[in-house]
């Protein structure tokens, strides 16, 4: 709400003010507005507490109202009531709040320490600039990387960062790393981030466009996997922020072939599989429907309840229990041969066929066994 909102608002009301002050009192009540804050004001702070008080004592109000601007992003509102003798403070954005000044001091500091300032001098180099941008609104969306020409943008989501740890949660996953609370959400976050600028800003992605590489330098593809890992450890791409407390998530050495879980989805929709194959650092899981999922262990938790595959779709790891390395099995080509030879390694979904000749790889679906 604005100074002038204010004035009408409390003029409706018959309250009297003077809109050419700083302050006005409100019954017993006194109050000063945002101009108080503003560079004008500030070196007349004085001079304008001396003139309230001229004729009253500071102990004759009760109430005493204090709007407080925090970096010019923010307002809190401090109350000090002197009957009670306490100080209350109104702040949206509870105890925790993150700013574009703090954004941009994390990100130098992370660039200078892991980096050791390679991101300045390669953007000092190629007349790159980056901003720091941080979204009140958004709590969807945790963190972006947005390259517009030469300017690089770090923006990160302090609506969904406030969402955090208000249901009692005891640790979060994110990224595959867990995280008690807010600030260490914030740097999991910036550390994303940064790996993509980093690719940024050294035209990496552009191989795509390019035809190089489209998984490897793909957004999230193995490139930027293998890059936040060796630089901040993470072992997973997606931020899963939304998912609960991380406390029954299951670790790697806990997870083996056939296990029933759960995970959420991409829409934070909790589903039901079971592992068909346990990889470094994610699982192969065939949920109810047939769809095969690559899911981070971050984001898994046990399920203690029975996983039924639905009938339209084959449950693959019952297929695949029917073959073994060694096995002699048949399969007919598109052109109708029917080739016959053995199991050279299983996969999730298909198999590799020695044929003496060449090498096959066959999905189980197709295979027979002799």
């Amino acid at each position: 709400m604005t100074d002038s909102e204010l004035y009408n608002y409390l003029n409706n009301f018959n309250i009297p003010f003077d809109s050419n002050k700083s302050w006005f009192r409100i019954g017993d009540s006194f109050m000063l507005d945002s101009f108080y804050q503003c560079g004008k004001a500030i070196e007349s702070k004085q001079k304008i507490i001396s003139k309230c008080f001229e004729k009253d004592s500071i102990h004759t109000l009760k109430k005493y109202v204090l709007p407080i601007n925090i970096l010019n992003e923010h307002w809190i509102l401090f109350v000090i009531d002197v009957k009670s003798q306490f100080i209350y403070t109104f702040n949206s954005y509870g105890r925790f709040m993150f700013s574009t000044r703090q954004d941009r001091k994390i990100c130098l500091k992370y660039d200078e320490i892991f980096f050791t300032s390679e991101i300045s001098k390669i953007c000092k180099e190629k007349g790159r600039s980056i901003n720091y941008d941080v979204n009140h609104n958004s709590r969807k969306v945790a963190g972006k990387h947005i390259k517009v020409n030469n300017v690089h943008t770090i923006q990160i989501s302090n609506g969904l960062i406030q969402s955090l740890f208000l249901n009692g949660e005891k640790q979060l996953s994110i990224n595959g790393l867990t995280v008690y609370d807010r600030l260490e959400a914030v740097q999991a976050l910036i550390e994303h981030e940064l790996i993509h600028l980093y690719m940024g800003i050294q035209d990496l992605t552009r191989k795509i466009k390019e035809g190089e590489g489209k998984m490897y330098y793909s957004p999230h593809g193995k490139l930027f996997q293998e890059l936040v890992f060796k630089y901040f450890e993470h072992t997973d791409y997606k931020h899963n922020l939304t998912s609960g407390d991380s406390t029954n998530q299951l670790t790697k050495e806990q997870c083996y072939v056939g296990m029933n879980i759960s995970f959420n989805d991409n829409t934070d929709k909790i589903v039901k599989g079971i592992i068909l194959k346990c990889n470094p650092r994610r699982v192969s899981v065939q949920i109810e429907n047939g769809t095969i999922y690559n899911v981070g262990y971050s984001n898994l938790r046990p399920y203690d309840g029975k996983v039924i595959i639905t009938d339209n779709k084959p449950n693959l790891l019952n297929i695949r229990d029917k073959f073994h390395t060694g096995m002699t099995v048949k399969f007919t080509t598109k052109i109708g041969d029917i080739i016959t030879g053995k199991i050279i390694k299983t996969n999730p979904k298909t198999a590799k066929i020695d044929t003496t000749t060449s090498v096959y790889t066959v999905p189980y679906s197709m295979l027979t066994l002799l």
